[in-house]
């Protein structure tokens, strides 16, 4: 399979090169890149923008919206559309000018508007951002995303959102074949038309909005970052949803430290309550219990799991007599396994379930005597909790396998 990627002198990000590796991954695909005949640039007010946030924020790495020209031109062969038929095409520039030659056209588009101005307006408008890729053979069932923004306020981190989910449905799109097949298509389904998107005051708007979040986030590195709490209920009476309200009593904390995560567990009349723990001084999550007896008296918390790497999200749970544990270790690029050997305060790795991707809050069901794992896919710099992938064992320490169809969906709902 021949895949061209179509693109813009003047608009080649490192998110292209991010689609360029991504589609070059996938087995007996040929990936080139065309560059059109016409350029259209972002605005520049769109450009000081996102640099002015990169200083005040200390945006560092790669971003999603820094320029990738000089790495992409050294892929681009002048002469390869020409020796060879392209099959399909993904057309990145959506400037109206001519395509190669393919049976097939793979249009990304955001608020059914094309291209990274699209992104753009989508993200600064109110709505929930939608990130489409328009199918050329079924142009109406286009593949869909809705993405979650880490932080709306910061345009340049929720470009990198918004395009990261555009890599993955695009990359999701190339690999399921075409629903028709045309003999040939040469033009441009899609235009990019010109919009006042970020004009002179909606970029001063913007400009402004950056420069009033800087006093907020001085005073969030000052108190340490980005606060959780666990907060607690001991009601036997009625459930929450009965009652439709309920008083909950924040579980203390030392100021050096705050708890997230909360994972209640009963075993032998007791009830223990498993939370991640993340200490300021080491800016690394660990696996913390306390423990609740019948009165609502909880005891201080103490750490049970700690890896050279951050954990959270404990999923504890029973299996043939063992207590077993699945935190969260996204930053070790792997879900792992581990088993009380004495509860509750030690536990032994016993296997690496799923390895090479980064996965959030790691959930298991046990349905039909199959085990399915859920558990939301980081991919380059979209967020952890709008990419859901599946995996299934017939046994819990057995061989894992991806969902035919990973991910399954992407939306932040």
């Amino acid at each position: 399979m021949r895949v061209a990627l179509h693109l813009d002198r003047a608009r080649v990000f490192q998110w292209h090169l991010w689609l360029f590796e991504a589609l070059s991954a996938i087995p007996g695909c040929d990936v080139s890149v065309a560059f059109a005949s016409e350029s259209r640039p972002l605005p520049r007010s769109a450009g000081l923008l996102l640099e002015l946030e990169r200083l005040v924020y200390g945006l560092r790495g790669n971003s999603a919206i820094d320029p990738a020209g000089s790495m992409v031109r050294l892929l681009h062969d002048p002469q390869s559309q020409y020796r060879k038929p392209v099959e399909i095409v993904v057309d990145l520039a959506a400037n109206g000018g001519p395509l190669p030659r393919c049976r097939r056209v793979l249009t990304p588009c955001f608020e059914a508007v094309p291209g990274e101005i699209g992104a753009l307006a989508s993200i600064m408008g109110e709505g929930v951002v939608t990130a489409e890729v328009h199918d050329s053979t079924c142009p109406t069932e286009p593949y869909r995303a809705r993405p979650a923004l880490a932080n709306r306020e910061i345009i340049r981190r929720s470009l990198e959102n918004v395009l990261s989910c555009a890599v993955y449905l695009i990359v999701k799109a190339v690999q399921e074949p075409g629903r028709t097949s045309p003999a040939s298509y040469s033009a441009c389904s899609l235009t990019m038309p010109h919009l006042p998107v970020l004009t002179t005051g909606t970029a001063l708007r913007a400009i402004g909005r950056v420069l009033r979040k800087l006093g907020r986030r001085v005073g969030d590195l000052a108190r340490g970052g980005p606060q959780w709490a666990v907060a607690l209920r001991f009601d036997p009476s009625s459930s929450l949803l009965a009652k439709r309200a309920a008083t909950f009593a924040p579980l203390a904390t030392d100021g050096r430290r705050y708890y997230a995560d909360p994972f209640p567990f009963q075993h032998e009349g007791q009830t223990y309550l498993f939370m991640e723990e993340f200490p300021y001084a080491t800016g690394r999550g660990c696996i913390s219990v306390t423990k609740i007896d019948a009165t609502g008296c909880v005891t201080a918390p103490r750490p049970v799991l700690e890896e050279p790497y951050h954990l959270s999200y404990p999923f504890v749970f029973k299996h043939s007599n063992d207590i077993w544990m699945i935190p969260e270790s996204s930053e070790a690029r792997a879900v792992h396994l581990y088993r009380a050997e004495r509860f509750p305060d030690h536990w032994q790795r016993e296997a690496c379930l799923v390895d090479g991707i980064s996965a959030s809050d790691a959930t298991l069901l046990r349905h039909d005597g199959r085990f399915w794992l859920f558990v939301a896919e980081a991919v380059w710099n979209s967020t952890s909790w709008d990419i859901l992938s599946l995996f299934y064992a017939d046994a819990l320490t057995g061989t894992w396998r991806p969902h035919r169809r990973n991910p399954c969906c992407s939306t932040r709902r």
